[in-house]
């Protein structure tokens, strides 16, 4: 398969194509897939790539079909592997999906094996966690700034760069019904600034 599988095309307009999408088992279990309520309360994983669909074509959309449909698809697949890897974490009393973004990629590589653009879908779908995850895992700026730079590492083309993740990291955030603050728009400004000076 290939993204124009997932996608339609009417009117000049890209969506995806809901009706294919919710034929395949990986994301049928989406909307039986439940989110921590503290940082989704839309609830279920479906429910939330909706939103960030949506968001990515706001954001992205203005820009060619080409570029416009990764970052739709990227959205569409950014979460499908919390399917099979979320669990009850009881320490926490709630929901948990880690390295979700590891198995979101390999359900990408398994389903959009045929795709011209599968790189640089995978490249989003990989690092979409990793714009405040920096922030979680490590405290010293130079601590960062290596991260960062180990980001900038895979950024070979004109769409696979840190300010279009940080823009597509901004969509997931959006996307999702947070009932606390955690600081990440200052994170995600607080990244770029530092990705400028690099």
């Amino acid at each position: 398969m290939t993204k124009d599988d997932f996608i339609i095309v009417e009117n000049d307009r890209i969506r995806i194509n809901w009706d294919f999408v919710l034929n395949i088992d990986e994301f049928q279990l989406l909307s039986k897939t439940w989110q921590n309520p503290k940082w989704h309360f839309e609830h279920d994983v479906l429910t939330h790539t909706k939103y960030v669909t949506n968001l990515s074509l706001e954001m992205f959309g203005n820009f060619n079909d080409r570029t416009c449909k990764i970052f739709l698809i990227s959205a569409l697949f950014h979460d499908v592997g919390k399917g099979v890897c979320t669990r009850f974490n009881v320490d926490k009393m709630s929901w948990s999906s880690p390295n979700h973004e590891i198995e979101s990629d390999i359900i990408l590589r398994k389903l959009l094996s045929e795709d011209e653009d599968l790189e640089i879908i995978s490249f989003f779908v990989r690092n979409h966690m990793k714009p405040l995850k920096i922030f979680e895992t490590y405290d010293s700026k130079e601590e960062i700034i290596n991260e960062v730079c180990k980001i900038q590492e895979e950024t070979d083309n004109e769409l696979r760069t840190i300010d279009n993740l940080i823009k597509f990291k901004r969509c997931d955030c959006l996307g999702a019904i947070m009932q606390a603050e955690d600081g990440w728009r200052e994170k995600l400004e607080m990244l770029k600034e530092i990705s400028l000076k690099l």
